[in-house]
């Protein structure tokens, strides 16, 4: 068995992105469908979830983006940029820490 002794960069993007309660709220927002950032702000607001000013909300889009657990696109109906998952399953493989994500 191949064991790993460096961990990849996406496989630590991929984890660092999923260590905070904020962002995988992000993601399960976004699970319900495609939302502009101001509207992702606002229903985090409604639901009562603790989070500081807008440029939090920014930075952890920003975060799951890099990593590519979300989509950043410009949606012409509401002429704003906005955010979806771009993948709903990351496989790791543990002996390697191979990360294979599908849709």
């Amino acid at each position: 068995m191949n064991m790993v002794t460096e961990v990849s960069p996406k496989f630590s993007s991929v984890i660092r992105a999923l260590d905070s309660p904020l962002r995988v709220e992000l993601v399960k927002i976004l699970l319900e469908k495609p939302r502009s950032a101001p509207d992702i702000y606002q229903t985090l607001i409604t639901t009562g979830f603790d989070i500081g000013d807008r440029d939090t909300v920014y930075k952890a889009l920003q975060m799951l983006v890099d990593a590519g657990i979300l989509e950043k696109y410009y949606e012409m109906a509401v002429k704003r940029i906005c955010y979806r998952v771009a993948t709903k399953r990351i496989l790791i493989d543990i002996p390697t820490l191979d990360l294979t994500a599908s849709t």
